[in-house]
């Protein structure tokens, strides 16, 4: 696979006498391919849940949608959650943590995410902070860009590939200062679950969650 997203266990920031360091994740320079599919009309219409977890933990065998994601051999579960999530969200939350503690949370915003059949876009405009905390402090993400890239499936389940991320990130602290900007391919891997996710998706929620490294991500959506 390419440009898998990996997560600094760590933490998001940094804070030291100079200022302070938002810490993330790298991506790999390549071209972005086209902007994902739009919203498919065959998305689930069930307001019930649809879970997708790794092959083996799914429920009953069924035929595959149409426009099911590409990768041999995908769990009927994993292309039914992904048919669900199918079309635009906006986040409400997100979190990297460890069996012990949290990392880092963030909560509200305006940053979108548009799924395809095999394909994932974020972007945000900048104009809506996120609220974050890390550790025990407390600032405001401003998220000025987009990333995107595929949806890959494999033995493993269901992995979110980086293929192009730019923009920049700033991050106003609790004393009113600003960090100075960092590029978005930074700090995409906090945001976007890394290594094989599992996704609940309804009608108007989904959560997408991954554990890598003995770190958990949760990514929350709504419609």
């Amino acid at each position: 696979m390419r440009g898998a997203l990996r997560v600094v266990p760590f933490a998001l920031l940094v804070l030291g006498a100079a200022g302070a360091l938002l810490v993330g994740c790298s991506t790999p320079d390549a071209a972005g391919p086209p902007t994902p599919a739009p919203p498919s009309s065959t998305g689930s219409s069930d307001p019930q849940a649809t879970a997708a977890r790794a092959p083996g933990e799914a429920g009953e065998e069924e035929d595959e949608p149409s426009d099911a994601p590409t990768g041999s051999g995908t769990d009927p579960a994993v292309a039914e959650a992904l048919d669900c999530l199918q079309g635009s969200w906006t986040m409400t939350s997100f979190a990297v943590e460890t069996e012990d503690s949290v990392l880092s949370h963030g909560r509200g915003g305006d940053v979108e995410f548009v799924f395809g059949p095999d394909r994932w876009r974020m972007s945000d405009d900048g104009d809506r902070p996120v609220a974050v905390s890390i550790g025990r402090r407390d600032a405001q993400l401003s998220i000025d860009g987009s990333a995107e890239g595929d949806l890959e499936t494999d033995e493993d389940g269901l992995h979110y590939e980086v293929d192009e991320a730019e923009g920049e990130v700033e991050m106003l602290l609790a004393d009113h200062t600003t960090t100075h900007p960092v590029p978005l391919q930074h700090v995409v891997g906090t945001v976007v679950p890394s290594g094989a996710t599992a996704v609940d998706c309804g009608a108007d929620e989904a959560t997408i969650s991954s554990r890598n490294a003995s770190v958990n991500q949760v990514l929350t959506l709504v419609r």
